[in-house]
């Protein structure tokens, strides 16, 4: 017998995400984005996922909030900066940020200060004069509300969602078995979440919405104990229920399913050479 529960996820945006931040990660996006105003004829324009600022229509900055981490994507090209002073990362990747490939996480008054001076590079030529946000106005644009009512305001989109689930008493256990699914992430990736997604009900069918979460036992070492039914069996691993993290071989290239007949419980060791990821993406 089959049954289903619903749930909800909801889709910020970053006015909801930058008020629901700590106090700490909203003082660092209007620093730097008093920093980035300071430059005359740079714009600001705040959309639904970021907040970005051109020059001369051209954009040369995005910031974004995730959680409690502010990231600022710049239009810099890595390999012109010389020593790795800074802990830049390569997003050219993503379609979203192909004008500003290169992203600095601020975490702390040290990578402000890195922060502030990839600005500079960027806006050298620019005449400098210190722009000061207006705190009223700021404070309101981002104030904290509750959830109810950043959905009322429309700043919040809830998501609906309906899961099936196997009722385990009224199926034969003969017909299942245990599927041990290890995964080995090379190279090291911190705060990761991984996913297995699949050609089974149990693994949502191919679609990443109702993906099964593996357990990170330690460091790079991850794992899944799955109940599945009989027969052939196709899965890949994810990461953030994204097909675009989807794990890759050792020269970053596609690689098949995994696929395997499923005729008795089952140990199935995986390596994941590569996955283009950077953060949890919710």
């Amino acid at each position: 017998m089959q049954n289903s529960y619903e749930y909800i996820t909801y889709n910020k945006s970053f006015q909801a995400r930058t008020a629901l931040a700590k106090e700490k990660t909203r003082n660092y996006y209007k620093e730097i984005k008093e920093e980035l105003l300071s430059y005359k004829g740079i714009r600001s324009r705040i959309s639904w996922q970021y907040d970005s600022f051109s020059y001369k229509r051209e954009k040369i900055a995005i910031m974004t909030i995730r959680g409690n981490t502010l990231s600022l994507y710049l239009k810099l090209d890595l390999n012109s900066l010389g020593e790795p002073k800074y802990k830049l990362i390569d997003e050219s990747h993503k379609k979203s940020y192909e004008d500003t490939p290169i992203m600095l996480k601020i975490r702390g008054s040290r990578t402000l200060k890195y922060a502030k001076e990839l600005i500079n590079l960027i806006c050298e030529d620019l005449e400098y004069k210190h722009h000061k946000l207006n705190n009223l106005k700021f404070n309101d644009y981002f104030k904290n509300r509750t959830l109810a009512e950043f959905v009322d305001l429309g700043l919040v989109k809830p998501i609906y969602h309906r899961k099936k689930i196997v009722d385990m008493t009224d199926i034969d256990n003969n017909d299942y078995i245990k599927a041990k699914i290890y995964a080995i992430v090379l190279p090291k990736i911190k705060d990761v979440n991984l996913y297995v997604v699949g050609n089974k009900f149990e693994v949502g069918n191919w679609d990443t919405s109702y993906v099964c979460k593996m357990n990170k036992v330690y460091d790079n070492f991850y794992k899944i104990e799955l109940l599945l039914p009989k027969g052939y069996f196709e899965f890949k691993i994810v990461a953030a229920k994204n097909y675009k993290f989807v794990e890759k071989g050792i020269w970053h290239e596609e690689i098949v399913n995994h696929h395997y007949e499923l005729n008795q419980d089952i140990l199935i060791e995986d390596i994941i050479h590569h996955i283009n990821y950077e953060g949890e993406l919710v």
